[in-house]
Protein backbone atom coordinates (compact mmCIF):
# COMPACT_ATOMS: atom_id res chain seq x y z
CA UNK A 1 0.00 0.00 0.00
CA UNK A 2 1.71 3.38 -0.87
CA UNK A 3 1.23 5.93 2.01
CA UNK A 4 0.97 9.79 1.75
CA UNK A 5 3.56 10.01 4.65
CA UNK A 6 2.70 12.57 7.55
CA UNK A 7 -0.93 13.91 7.31
CA UNK A 8 -2.04 17.10 8.58
CA UNK A 9 -2.17 16.94 11.80
CA UNK A 10 -5.45 18.11 13.74
CA UNK A 11 -7.39 18.18 17.68
CA UNK A 12 -10.23 16.00 18.52
CA UNK A 13 -13.25 18.42 20.11
CA UNK A 14 -14.27 16.84 23.00
CA UNK A 15 -16.96 17.00 25.93
CA UNK A 16 -15.06 16.74 29.08
CA UNK A 17 -14.90 20.02 31.29
CA UNK A 18 -10.67 19.60 30.62
CA UNK A 19 -10.65 19.43 27.54
CA UNK A 20 -13.51 21.99 27.17
CA UNK A 21 -11.28 24.60 28.80
CA UNK A 22 -8.16 23.65 26.67
CA UNK A 23 -10.03 24.43 23.65
CA UNK A 24 -12.13 27.24 24.91
CA UNK A 25 -10.68 29.64 22.15
CA UNK A 26 -11.49 27.02 19.60
CA UNK A 27 -15.26 28.24 18.15
CA UNK A 28 -17.98 25.33 17.88
CA UNK A 29 -19.74 27.09 15.10
CA UNK A 30 -18.20 30.04 12.55
CA UNK A 31 -19.30 31.37 9.35
CA UNK A 32 -17.59 30.24 6.09
CA UNK A 33 -15.78 32.97 4.50
CA UNK A 34 -17.28 34.72 2.21
CA UNK A 35 -16.98 32.92 -1.38
CA UNK A 36 -16.15 30.10 0.41
CA UNK A 37 -16.90 26.79 -2.46
CA UNK A 38 -15.92 23.69 -2.69
CA UNK A 39 -16.59 21.19 -5.28
CA UNK A 40 -18.06 18.40 -4.66
CA UNK A 41 -18.94 16.63 -7.82
CA UNK A 42 -16.55 13.77 -7.50
CA UNK A 43 -16.78 12.98 -4.07
CA UNK A 44 -19.04 10.39 -2.59
CA UNK A 45 -22.67 12.07 -1.47
CA UNK A 46 -25.39 10.67 0.39
CA UNK A 47 -29.19 12.26 -1.03
CA UNK A 48 -30.62 13.71 -3.42
CA UNK A 49 -28.13 15.26 -6.28
CA UNK A 50 -31.29 17.83 -6.73
CA UNK A 51 -31.27 18.79 -2.62
CA UNK A 52 -30.72 22.77 -2.10
CA UNK A 53 -28.64 22.04 0.74
CA UNK A 54 -25.37 20.17 1.89
CA UNK A 55 -23.49 19.23 4.78
CA UNK A 56 -19.54 18.30 3.99
CA UNK A 57 -17.83 16.03 6.31
CA UNK A 58 -14.53 16.12 6.83
CA UNK A 59 -13.48 12.97 8.79
CA UNK A 60 -10.96 9.82 9.68
CA UNK A 61 -12.32 6.06 11.07
CA UNK A 62 -10.37 5.84 13.71
CA UNK A 63 -11.52 9.34 15.07
CA UNK A 64 -13.80 8.03 18.16
CA UNK A 65 -15.79 11.48 18.04
CA UNK A 66 -16.15 10.82 14.44
CA UNK A 67 -17.51 6.56 15.10
CA UNK A 68 -20.19 8.67 17.50
CA UNK A 69 -21.17 11.33 15.12
CA UNK A 70 -21.95 8.50 12.59
CA UNK A 71 -23.16 6.17 15.41
CA UNK A 72 -25.84 8.81 16.95
CA UNK A 73 -26.50 11.88 14.63
CA UNK A 74 -25.65 10.59 11.43
CA UNK A 75 -28.87 8.42 11.12
CA UNK A 76 -30.97 11.58 12.88
CA UNK A 77 -29.48 13.49 10.02
CA UNK A 78 -30.64 10.60 7.27
CA UNK A 79 -34.12 10.52 8.56
CA UNK A 80 -34.92 14.06 8.83
CA UNK A 81 -33.14 16.02 6.12
CA UNK A 82 -31.39 13.58 3.55
CA UNK A 83 -34.33 10.97 3.48
CA UNK A 84 -36.89 14.01 3.08
CA UNK A 85 -34.57 15.33 0.36
CA UNK A 86 -33.65 18.71 1.84
CA UNK A 87 -29.98 17.74 2.38
CA UNK A 88 -27.13 15.99 -0.02
CA UNK A 89 -24.19 14.41 2.98
CA UNK A 90 -20.78 14.08 1.45
CA UNK A 91 -18.10 12.95 2.69
CA UNK A 92 -14.70 14.24 2.58
CA UNK A 93 -11.19 12.05 3.73
CA UNK A 94 -9.09 13.42 7.07
CA UNK A 95 -6.71 10.72 8.07
CA UNK A 96 -4.63 11.99 11.67
CA UNK A 97 -1.47 11.03 11.48
CA UNK A 98 -1.47 10.39 15.08
CA UNK A 99 -3.78 7.16 13.82
CA UNK A 100 -2.16 4.58 12.67
CA UNK A 101 -4.58 2.81 10.44
CA UNK A 102 -6.96 6.02 9.48
CA UNK A 103 -5.20 6.41 6.35
CA UNK A 104 -5.43 2.53 5.43
CA UNK A 105 -9.27 2.41 6.18
CA UNK A 106 -9.86 5.59 4.00
CA UNK A 107 -8.23 3.70 1.04
CA UNK A 108 -10.68 0.94 1.85
CA UNK A 109 -13.58 2.95 1.89
CA UNK A 110 -12.51 5.10 -1.71
CA UNK A 111 -11.77 1.38 -3.03
CA UNK A 112 -15.46 0.34 -1.82
CA UNK A 113 -16.78 3.12 -4.34
CA UNK A 114 -15.05 2.00 -7.37
CA UNK A 115 -17.66 -1.23 -6.58
CA UNK A 116 -20.49 0.94 -5.71
CA UNK A 117 -20.33 -0.04 -1.85
CA UNK A 118 -18.88 3.37 -0.75
CA UNK A 119 -21.65 3.69 2.21
CA UNK A 120 -22.03 0.30 3.19
CA UNK A 121 -18.12 0.11 4.09
CA UNK A 122 -18.07 3.44 5.35
CA UNK A 123 -20.87 2.39 7.80
CA UNK A 124 -19.12 -0.78 8.23
CA UNK A 125 -15.78 0.86 9.42
CA UNK A 126 -16.86 3.29 12.04
CA UNK A 127 -18.72 0.40 13.50
CA UNK A 128 -15.39 -2.36 13.60
CA UNK A 129 -12.53 -2.29 14.66
CA UNK A 130 -10.14 -3.22 11.86
CA UNK A 131 -6.95 -3.63 12.75
CA UNK A 132 -5.36 -4.99 9.07
CA UNK A 133 -6.52 -6.65 6.33
CA UNK A 134 -7.78 -9.56 7.11
CA UNK A 135 -10.51 -7.94 9.12
CA UNK A 136 -11.28 -5.68 6.19
CA UNK A 137 -11.64 -8.68 4.24
CA UNK A 138 -14.27 -10.10 6.86
CA UNK A 139 -16.01 -6.71 6.68
CA UNK A 140 -16.22 -6.89 2.81
CA UNK A 141 -17.84 -10.30 2.65
CA UNK A 142 -20.35 -8.62 5.02
CA UNK A 143 -20.88 -5.77 3.10
CA UNK A 144 -20.75 -7.12 -0.32
CA UNK A 145 -17.60 -5.95 -1.38
CA UNK A 146 -15.79 -8.05 -3.90
CA UNK A 147 -12.33 -9.30 -2.02
CA UNK A 148 -10.05 -9.60 -4.38
CA UNK A 149 -10.42 -6.28 -6.29
CA UNK A 150 -10.96 -4.33 -2.93
CA UNK A 151 -7.58 -5.89 -1.82
CA UNK A 152 -5.48 -5.07 -5.00
CA UNK A 153 -6.83 -1.49 -5.31
CA UNK A 154 -5.75 -0.26 -1.20
CA UNK A 155 -2.46 -2.36 -2.04
CA UNK A 156 -1.43 -1.75 -5.51
CA UNK A 157 -3.86 1.51 -6.99
CA UNK A 158 -2.69 5.13 -7.36
CA UNK A 159 -6.40 5.70 -7.28
CA UNK A 160 -7.09 5.72 -3.29
CA UNK A 161 -4.04 7.80 -2.74
CA UNK A 162 -5.07 10.54 -5.54
CA UNK A 163 -8.20 11.11 -3.80
CA UNK A 164 -6.67 11.48 -0.37
CA UNK A 165 -3.93 14.26 -1.64
CA UNK A 166 -6.92 15.85 -3.08
CA UNK A 167 -8.73 15.46 0.32
CA UNK A 168 -6.27 16.69 2.13
CA UNK A 169 -5.54 19.84 -0.35
CA UNK A 170 -9.45 20.27 0.74
CA UNK A 171 -8.89 20.32 4.27
CA UNK A 172 -6.03 22.33 4.03
CA UNK A 173 -7.71 25.19 2.56
CA UNK A 174 -10.46 25.21 4.41
CA UNK A 175 -8.42 25.02 7.72
CA UNK A 176 -10.88 22.51 8.90
CA UNK A 177 -8.00 20.31 10.49
CA UNK A 178 -10.45 18.97 13.79
CA UNK A 179 -12.13 15.57 13.45
CA UNK A 180 -14.82 15.72 13.16
CA UNK A 181 -15.53 18.92 11.23
CA UNK A 182 -18.31 19.89 8.90
CA UNK A 183 -19.54 22.58 6.29
CA UNK A 184 -23.00 23.30 5.67
CA UNK A 185 -23.89 25.19 2.71
CA UNK A 186 -25.60 25.29 -0.61
CA UNK A 187 -25.61 23.47 -4.15
CA UNK A 188 -25.29 26.07 -6.95
CA UNK A 189 -26.06 23.21 -9.48
CA UNK A 190 -22.33 23.53 -10.81
CA UNK A 191 -21.00 21.01 -8.72
CA UNK A 192 -19.69 23.53 -5.94
CA UNK A 193 -20.73 24.02 -2.96
CA UNK A 194 -21.32 27.56 -1.72
CA UNK A 195 -20.32 27.06 1.86
CA UNK A 196 -22.22 28.88 4.60
CA UNK A 197 -21.31 27.82 8.33
CA UNK A 198 -18.04 25.62 9.57
CA UNK A 199 -19.01 22.93 12.53
CA UNK A 200 -16.51 22.03 14.75
CA UNK A 201 -16.70 18.88 16.26
CA UNK A 202 -19.27 15.74 17.49
CA UNK A 203 -21.90 18.35 18.07
CA UNK A 204 -25.75 16.70 18.97
CA UNK A 205 -28.90 16.82 16.15
CA UNK A 206 -29.83 20.24 17.88
CA UNK A 207 -26.59 21.89 16.71
CA UNK A 208 -27.31 20.68 12.93
CA UNK A 209 -31.11 20.79 13.00
CA UNK A 210 -30.93 24.40 14.20
CA UNK A 211 -28.42 25.54 11.33
CA UNK A 212 -30.16 23.34 8.38
CA UNK A 213 -33.89 24.91 9.35
CA UNK A 214 -32.40 29.12 9.47
CA UNK A 215 -31.52 27.89 5.77
CA UNK A 216 -35.67 27.55 4.94
CA UNK A 217 -35.06 24.96 3.05
CA UNK A 218 -37.88 23.45 0.96
CA UNK A 219 -39.67 20.29 1.86
CA UNK A 220 -41.30 19.10 4.96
Amino acid sequence: MMTLGPALTGFFFTSSAADKSVNAHLPTITDAPVGSLLNVSDKPGLGSIMAKAVLVEFSDYECPYCKHHAAETAPKLIQEFISTGQLRLVFVNNPLSSHSNAEFLAFAAICSEEQNQFWPMHDALFNSEVNGMGDLMNIANRTNVETGALKKCVETSNRPQERLIADLEDVKKLGLTATPSFALGKLNGNGDAVLQKFIIGDQPIGTFRNLIKAMNLPGK
